[in-house]
């Protein structure tokens, strides 16, 4: 599903979420380091001048990311990661706000308004709806990522900002951890799926990408970004060692599927993360994707010749 085919109307605005951070002229470093654990608090979020490292003046206020309370627990409850969000009309044209320097900033909390929590530069490429979908990064070690999503309002003299953040997945949790929680029951940890698959996440960028044919036995490197995948389409079959780097400003994670195999890193890739899977590759048609939640749909997915 399309990200902006997510967003629900009510009342004629539609409702997202969004979050921006309040004050005025602010400093890239904060004293206060923000507390993840803490329970959901409504967090002041606004449009400023600048940039995330020379974050300016306020131009917009945006409605305090909250999140949900009171409903019924649905779904995997105990595995999904709470999100905040909120909905804003900003009385100034997406044009306007694209014409110079504007960032999305988001605050701990009213009462630690001068904590930021994540930040993004508005801009990039516009989407076919006429809208711009941009990533906030981690400030502070706050734990927090998101996605703030800007588009043209009905009446021409506005724009919808809508904003999501949440916790990093994890939560803390070592990368061995987490595979342990995920893996199948009575394996031990192990994933059996394949013998020759395996990941790991390294801290380690990967190399630059090419088209030509990979070497059969040689790592292949991977680009993730918002919202494209950037590796070779054409691989020789045998063994292969994918390195993926996640080069965005939000969790990415890698998945390839064709020839009766499927196969992901088994840890999400935070920015500037790089994660490894080996795979043995028959000949044939395969997708590769970022199987995060709306990724895919939104253009990062791939097809690759295996011969």
């Amino acid at each position: 599903m399309r990200l902006g085919k997510m967003i629900a109307t009510a009342g004629g605005a539609v409702a997202l979420v969004s979050m921006v951070a309040l004050g005025g002229p602010a400093a890239w470093a904060q004293d206060a380091t923000p507390q993840v654990a803490e329970a959901m608090v409504p967090r002041p979020a606004h449009i400023h001048t600048g940039t995330c490292k020379e974050i300016g003046e306020v131009v917009a206020p945006l409605t305090d990311l909250t999140g949900a309370t009171g409903g019924d627990r649905v779904g995997q409850a105990r595995r999904a990661i709470p999100a905040e969000s909120s909905f804003t009309s900003v009385p100034m044209t997406l044009d306007a706000i694209l014409g110079s320097d504007h960032v999305v900033n988001v605050h701990l909390s009213a009462e630690e308004i001068g904590t930021y929590i994540a930040c993004g530069e508005v801009g990039g490429m516009l989407t076919p709806q006429g809208a711009v979908i941009i990533g906030l990064r981690e400030l502070n070690d706050s734990g927090f990522t998101g996605i703030a999503y800007l588009a043209p309002g009905a009446d021409g003299a506005s724009t919808d900002v809508s904003v999501f953040v949440a916790p990093t997945l994890g939560g803390g949790k070592s990368n061995a951890e987490e595979n342990e929680e995920y893996a199948t029951p009575g394996m031990g940890g192990m994933d059996m799926g394949t013998p020759e698959a395996s990941t790991e996440t390294t801290g380690t960028p990967a190399a630059d990408t090419g088209d030509e044919a990979m070497k059969a036995g040689e790592e292949v490197p991977v680009s993730l970004m918002e919202f494209a995948i950037d590796m070779p389409d054409t691989l020789t079959a045998g063994p292969v060692t994918f390195m993926v780097t996640n080069n965005g400003t939000i969790t990415h994670s890698f998945e390839i599927e064709g020839a009766g195999l499927e196969e992901e890193l088994k840890s999400e890739l935070a920015p500037s993360e790089t994660g490894k899977l080996k795979v043995d590759l028959a000949p044939g048609t395969y997708e590769v994707y970022c199987p995060v939640d709306g990724h895919r749909q939104q253009g990062m997915e791939l097809e690759v010749t295996v011969a």
